[in-house]
């Protein structure tokens, strides 16, 4: 189809597909609202493929060609070669569900590559970050809302959104009152609230109640990483703090 020069357009919207079967995909997402909701978690998937690397990766749970159903758990385990050992950093504890996420890893960690921007000082541990960095940042792209005034630097940003606020999309805790808009807020208020799930540093007494506030406590208080302005002598222990101060001294935005 490529080659020959068909073309299927969609009736609803300036789409134009290759295939009969892209044509299909686009209209039960696009037009007719179709999703597919995982039955382990809260994951709403717009296509079948994207549900089932979700819960391949999430749940363990793998579909086999020749078996009508799936498989769980050890069955899993087994014909998935146990990838927990295939997967495992031989610098570290490290355990990677895919092949190009321990290479990542091994990349950015042992080995220290680092993909510099040609822009600014910004440097991304993988490329896809550089990327994303390069289009927010400095190409100035933007996903825009088709329903409202709301546009996302990224296109995962936009899903939400419209998740949220347009498709109505919750997630109440099934412990107390509290409701989430996303999945990762419910995920981490139940850690916090529920399973008492603290962060020890390694160096002090600290615990933290999230992973990233860790990492900024042991940076500012043990690293001693700080954030000079590069518009006066003003130096900040935290990043936030710097962005405030050039917001209120210096008039960025």
């Amino acid at each position: 189809n490529k080659h020959d020069g068909i073309r299927y357009p969609c009736k609803d919207c300036n789409y134009v597909a290759t295939r009969p079967s892209n044509l299909k995909t686009h209209r039960m997402n696009k037009h007719e609202g179709v999703r597919y909701l995982c039955d382990q978690c809260e994951y709403i998937a717009t296509q079948a493929w994207s549900l089932k690397k979700h819960k391949e990766s999430v749940h363990r749970i793998i579909s086999s060609p020749s078996f009508q159903g799936e498989f769980k758990s050890s069955q899993a385990e087994d014909l998935q070669m146990n990838k927990e050992d295939k997967y495992k950093c031989d610098q570290c504890d490290y355990v990677a569900k895919q092949s190009w996420n321990l290479k990542t890893h091994k990349e950015s960690k042992h080995l220290g590559v680092r993909y510099p921007c040609n822009e600014c000082d910004y440097s991304a541990t993988q490329l896809s970050n550089l990327k994303k960095h390069q289009e927010s940042i400095h190409h100035g792209v933007r996903y825009q809302c088709d329903q409202c005034d709301y546009a996302a630097t990224q296109s995962v940003a936009l899903n939400i959104h419209k998740k949220n606020k347009h498709d109505g999309v919750k997630h109440p805790c099934s412990e107390c009152d509290y409701v989430a808009t996303e999945y990762r807020h419910l995920k981490r208020h139940k850690q916090i609230k529920h399973e008492g799930v603290r962060y020890p540093c390694d160096q002090c007494d600290y615990m933290a109640t999230r992973r990233d506030e860790l990492k900024i406590h042991k940076e500012n208080k043990h690293e001693g990483i700080r954030y000079p302005c590069d518009e006066c002598g003003y130096i900040a222990t935290l990043l936030k703090n710097l962005k405030a101060h050039k917001r209120s001294k210096h008039g960025f935005v």
